[in-house]
């Protein structure tokens, strides 16, 4: 029997995992959205066990940080950590039991990490990580990274002009869609 194997997905590129979003607000339970400096928001990863062995009790850990330094354990911010029990072949949304309060740092461009420890990875990560453990998601299926933008809350406020071009003075009807990223 293969063990258990916990992994969180790495996005195209790499560095936009499609298994860790952001809610900001205080529901956890909200929309997925951009996180706003200075307001409550709400971590959440989508983990896996692709392994043939159940585990118990695995846990994740959050982090943020600054993605023009060095990522590595002791440079990211720990936030807090979820649990979950994942059967083999089960996979979990989790959320992180504390929320995440994001600074304005780097510009806004500011990117969070998930990393899942269960006993039993036929691959495992040490746990707890060590200091100047690179976190380094592609080499390590059970890091992922999601880089994102931190909004000032004066951007929400601001108003989004669109102009829609047509050649020559006859009436058009243009359709204009929003598509809001997660």
């Amino acid at each position: 029997a293969m063990p258990a194997h916990l992994t969180i997905r790495d996005g195209t590129p790499w560095w936009i995992s499609p298994d860790i979003w952001v809610v900001p607000g205080n529901d956890p339970n909200g929309a997925p959205g951009s996180p706003v400096a200075g307001k409550p928001a709400y971590l959440w990863a989508r983990i896996s066990n692709t392994g043939n062995s159940d585990v118990s009790s695995s846990r994740v850990d959050f982090y943020w940080a600054n993605p023009s330094a060095q990522m590595v354990v002791g440079v990211a911010t720990f936030i807090g950590s979820a649990y979950a029990d994942l059967s083999a072949g089960d996979t979990q949304d989790v959320l992180c039991l504390v929320p995440w309060t994001p600074v304005m740092v780097n510009g806004g461009h500011e990117c969070v990490l998930a990393v899942v420890h269960g006993a039993g990875d036929q691959n495992p990560i040490p746990d707890p990580l060590p200091n100047g453990y690179p976190f380094d998601p592609p080499n390590h299926d059970q890091i992922a990274q999601l880089n994102l933008s931190v909004l000032q809350a004066s951007m929400l406020q601001m108003p989004l002009v669109m102009f829609v071009n047509a050649v020559g003075r006859t009436n058009k009807r243009a359709h204009l869609s929003v598509e809001v990223a997660k």
